[in-house]
């Protein structure tokens, strides 16, 4: 994997290339990383704006998010080191996912309440243990989202204050759009979220699409 990424990767490579034409082509506009914590990100919003598409990884990744994950996976990966308890305890949690996602499949929306509120306490002690600082996009943000990548209840369809935007590889309406101004980063940006898109969200063509269609 280490090979993959510096043959695709490295300077003069396939993706820092079209990168770099990207910013070359985009002139005032700059790719975003987690810079900045939360007060110095206010700060510099009268002379930074940061757009982020949907649930780009990269929005949320900073060195500290990073330090996290790695705490969170050599707990569960070397519980050895924790003694027998933890490793029963380790397994107890992949019983307990395999058995979800048997009972999903067999009966979708049959999950126990019981389940949920075991695997929300092991979260909430997950989360009391990664006390690694992060940092946020700068400035201004912006966040745009799909209206249909929120819950159903929260969906607005027949809202026409929406952007929308075009979509010519489907014959559908296109995506609508919501965009948040994000006033606290750190109540927003705080995790990663695992989700279907969080690496091709961060793809330059999806930018250049949505922010041409919102601006």
């Amino acid at each position: 994997m280490y090979a993959l990424a510096q043959l695709m990767g490295a300077p003069g490579k396939p993706v820092q290339q079209v990168v770099a034409n990207a910013l070359a082509q985009n002139e005032g506009y700059e790719l975003i990383f987690c810079v900045m914590s939360p007060s110095l990100s206010r700060v510099a919003s009268t002379f930074i704006t940061s757009f982020i598409w949907s649930h780009d990884i990269v929005s949320r990744l900073s060195l500290g998010g990073v330090r996290d994950l790695k705490a969170v996976t050599s707990w569960l990966l070397h519980g050895e080191k924790f003694g027998p308890d933890h490793q029963e305890h380790v397994r107890n949690i992949l019983r307990r996912i395999g058995k979800l996602e048997f009972m999903e499949w067999l009966s979708p929306g049959s999950t126990e309440k019981e389940d949920e509120d075991w695997f929300l306490s092991l979260r909430k002690t997950l989360e009391a243990n990664m006390r690694h600082t992060n940092l946020f996009p700068p400035g201004r943000i912006f966040w745009a989202m799909r209206d249909n990548s929120f819950h159903p209840s929260l969906q607005r369809p027949d809202d026409p204050s929406l952007h929308t935007a075009s979509n010519p590889d489907d014959s559908a309406a296109g995506d609508r759009l919501r965009v948040f101004e994000v006033e606290n980063p750190e109540d927003v940006f705080n995790q990663v979220i695992f989700s279907m898109d969080m690496l091709s969200a961060h793809f330059v063509q999806n930018y250049e699409k949505y922010l041409r269609n919102y601006l």
